[in-house]
């Protein structure tokens, strides 16, 4: 009998097929462009897209050498709890090779690598939200363990980062931009390397404000570090001593004099500033500035070699996140890449011969990358080192794409030509031994232990003697003939060899059967308010058998308690780590995530409560409901779990309202583009506290419709916090923070 999940599930498909077919003209604004209505063939300048394979969603991308061999490799920020980042190591021939990252509840928002401790190897340091909040700097040593070499701040929400020796003495320092909250204050902010494998008291260069980008680079030529951010907010005016106004805001500069000192100066703008990026380009040996603004275009301030700048407008349009500065073609002429935040793709303007891209029109470049979706993270990297750069970005739903001109060399056959990672990546699963047993032509032998329970038994013709015997503190037994015979790590079979060959310098032709009655020597600790069953509820110890993994171990633990979440299973060995999703070994046999266990092993299973991540389905679906939730959580399956659309949703003016910011940021989520050409970007992936809105009809006065939600909100809430919160995130929107996402 088909279950009854998938038979929601499949209702919801039909509702909603039904209501594309069916539906009235899009009130939202329109996308800028759909993939139905650019039907065009693919340009043959079109770059290709050779990123590694991705095992979870990401915020950022960034190239770095990170093992040194000279070859550029990717670092991916994971937005999935307990995996902090990976590794992509690359070949310089367009292969990867993956480097597991540290055990981080930090989601990256931005990367930065460098030497912090100038031992030779490079550290990872990490800004971003999550679980955890903060800056964290890791280290990877040469068996491939990760360490958290320091916790740089343990509060705030961090959109840049950057390792920069900002005070001359040889030693890199960490600077950080912040967003702003009621918890946090945001700013930017300096922290000086101690030189000890910590970091001074942080120094504020802005001490509060929503800075959504950072750049460090010698602005003027003096040898000394710059810092250049973009802000979101603070814009408008700003009264002197002597009561006249001047504008602020949009990016701001502080020139630095190589001591820690920095002076500020203000570049303004008509917007608030989504990045800020810093690249020569035009080639007259300056480094110039450019900017992604909200709903407000791209601008770009040219160096004019006396501390000031000459402004420009790449165009006026559009809000655009990250921005880099290469020639990606192999025109010979630099490309300035931009990021859409609301659909656009990734835009593409050309420097001109007339100094201006795109000829001063602002005209986009077609043809190289995609012209839509919505997109986040982005970095620029040569790794075949052929002059040649290749872009890096996270799309929307947490996808990274790497598109080049260049396509991966083809590997000879039956060769790896892959690079080593640092360290030996151990596969968690595929063990044929360990302390707790060992495999012997195929068969998995238990090896003894002190503590253990043995029979062994010893034959004189057809007659048995049994002895019954605990293997004692120094691993040894004591029988006739035979005091002190040391069993301690050896299979049964390997004690019947070794006694019987001992033995036999007391009698003739002995006969020995060794045989483990009970395993008392090898044990695993379970933890966590969700681990045990009802006689058990708190976990305890228990002992292994033989080849046992987390699947088997949750088997012996009988019915688990209902709040417990096998999505983010913690198993602890010699100090490391291991964030497992044991739900999807069990469901799907995904082995991966099914490790086998050794002794001294800790296993934490967090409860649902742990996780605080809820979802909330308002308006036209069955049973509007705070939805909580493990693992991943689409848009499709959230709306099933609420037994699928009502008769009366208006299926084309359906919103995603993401409250991770100050200012939510809400989607229209273009279905037909899922169901009618296959778009999956429109499925995205939910994140925790997101709110998903199926109105009756098209949304033309959100205030008005906030206020006829009410009720249902008071309803489904649990609690005035849960009250207070969907009314303030939704009454803190409004149409003009849609984007519009078009896919990739």
């Amino acid at each position: 009998m088909m279950h009854e999940g998938l038979i929601s599930y499949l209702r919801t498909l039909s509702v909603v097929c039904l209501l594309a077919l069916t539906a009235c003209p899009v009130t939202v604004p329109p996308p800028t462009a759909r993939v139905h209505e650019n039907p065009d063939s693919i340009s043959p300048d079109a770059l290709s897209n050779i990123a590694p394979e991705q095992v979870f969603s990401s915020f950022a991308p960034h190239f770095a050498d990170f093992n040194g061999d000279g070859n550029l490799d990717l670092l991916i920020g994971s937005k999935q709890g307990g995996t902090g980042f990976s590794v992509e190591l690359g070949d310089g021939k367009g292969h990867w090779h993956d480097q597991p990252g540290p055990p981080s509840y930090l989601q990256p928002h931005d990367i930065a690598v460098g030497d912090v401790n100038r031992d030779g190897n490079k550290e990872v340091l990490i800004g971003g939200e999550g679980l955890q909040k903060g800056l964290q700097v890791w280290s990877l040593d040469k068996q491939g363990v990760w360490h958290l070499y320091s916790y740089v701040e343990t509060d705030g929400i961090y959109r840049g980062v950057a390792l920069q020796d900002v005070n001359g003495d040889g030693w890199l320092d960490v600077i950080a931009a912040g967003m702003k909250s009621k918890e946090y204050s945001g700013g930017v902010r300096i922290w000086l390397n101690n030189r000890k494998g910590g970091w001074l008291q942080s120094v504020g260069l802005a001490n509060e404000g929503n800075y959504t980008g950072l750049a460090v680079a010698d602005l003027n030529g003096d040898g000394h570090p710059d810092i250049v951010a973009s802000a979101l907010d603070g814009l408008g005016t700003l009264r002197t001593r002597i009561s006249r106004y001047t504008q602020v805001g949009g990016v701001q500069v502080w020139m630095g004099d190589g001591k820690g000192h920095c002076a500020l100066r203000m570049l303004p703008v008509d917007g608030g500033c989504e990045s800020v990026s810093v690249a020569d380009v035009n080639e007259d040996g300056r480094p110039d500035i450019a900017a992604g603004l909200y709903l407000n275009g791209i601008r770009l301030w040219l160096s004019d070699g006396e501390n000031g700048w000459n402004k420009q407008e790449v165009t006026t349009t559009g809000t655009w996140g990250s921005i880099r500065f290469d020639d990606v073609d192999g025109s010979g002429l630099k490309e300035l890449i931009a990021a859409s935040r609301d659909g656009a793709g990734l835009g593409v303007w050309r420097w001109g011969t007339s100094g201006l891209f795109g000829g001063g029109s602002g005209e986009r470049v077609g043809g190289l990358l995609p012209e839509h979706g919505v997109y986040f993270g982005m970095d620029v990297g040569d790794i075949f080192a052929d002059g040649q750069m290749q872009v890096a970005v996270a799309r929307a739903d947490g996808g990274v794409e790497v598109w080049s001109k260049r396509l991966p060399e083809a590997l000879p056959e039956g060769q790896g030509a892959q690079p080593e990672p640092r360290g030996k990546h151990v596969d968690l699963y595929d063990v044929s031994e360990n302390t707790v047993f060992k495999t012997v032509d195929g068969v998995t032998e238990y090896r003894i232990g002190p503590g253990d329970l043995v029979n062994i038994t010893m034959w004189q013709g057809d007659r048995p003697t049994v002895y019954k015997l605990l293997v004692q503190a120094d691993g040894t037994i004591s029988l006739p003939y035979f005091d002190g015979a040391k069993i301690d790590g050896m299979t049964a079979p390997e004690a019947d060899a070794y006694l019987t060959k001992e033995l036999a310098r007391y009698l003739r032709h002995p006969r020995v059967d060794v045989l483990v009655i009970k395993q008392g020597s090898k044990s695993v600790k379970v933890f966590g308010a969700g681990a045990g069953a009802a006689q058990n509820p708190s976990g305890g110890t228990y002992y292994l058998t033989g080849r046992e993994t987390l699947v088997d171990l949750m088997s012996r633990l009988g019915s688990p308690a209902k709040d417990a979440d096998f999505t983010r299973v913690r198993l602890v060995r010699n100090g490391k780590t291991t964030v497992l999703n044991v739900q999807r070994a069990i469901r799907q046999g995904d082995m991966s995530q099914n490790a086998v266990l050794d002794d001294g092993d800790t296993v934490d299973i967090p409860s649902l409560d742990e996780s605080t991540r809820y979802v909330y389905v308002l308006g036209e679906v069955v049973k509007p409901r705070r939805l909580p939730y493990n693992g991943e959580l689409t848009i499709l399956d959230a709306v099933s779990a609420c037994e699928g659309f009502t008769a009366n949703a208006y299926y084309p003016d359906i919103r995603l309202v993401r409250t991770n910011r100050e200012t939510p940021v809400v989607y229209a989520i273009a279905m037909d583009r899922l169901l009618k050409q296959g778009d999956v970007s429109q499925n995205m992936v939910l994140e925790d506290k997101d709110i998903i809105i199926i109105p009756a009809d098209p949304i033309t006065n959100w205030n008005r419709f906030v206020d006829k939600m009410l009720p249902t909100i008071s309803k489904l809430s649990s609690g005035i916090y849960s009250t207070n919160f969907l009314r303030s995130q939704l009454k803190n929107t409004t149409n003009a923070n849609v984007i519009v996402n078009t896919g990739g």
